[in-house]
């Protein structure tokens, strides 16, 4: 098994909140196409910089799921990421696997 973590920003890009009910929607999602996850108990706080130049103050949830492999779990974890963009309204997607990390 793989642990992929995914951050999901708790606001959009500009700035507006996402409420637990939309969360939940991501959630049920993540449940019922890997079989669970885990949201990791604190936010995480930092910042990225878009192809304008142009700023964004970021806090983030971490969500975790499991695949049984990247091969296996590659086109499942795109869909996922995909997903999570339209979902939260996001240009981008930071997620991290093995030491590694990808923005999608």
């Amino acid at each position: 098994m793989v642990e992929v973590q995914v951050l999901i920003p708790v606001r959009d890009n500009e700035g507006i909140p996402f409420d637990p009910a939309h969360d939940a929607v991501f959630e049920a999602y993540l449940a019922s196409h890997f079989g669970g996850f885990t949201r990791l108990p604190r936010e995480a706080a930092g910042g990225w910089v878009d192809e304008d130049k142009r700023y964004y103050p970021d806090a983030t949830r971490i969500y975790v799921v499991a695949v049984a492999g990247l091969i296996a779990g590659g086109e499942p974890l795109r869909l996922m990421a995909d997903i999570a963009k339209a979902h939260y309204r996001q240009k981008a997607l930071f997620l991290r696997y093995l030491g590694m990390a990808e923005v999608l």
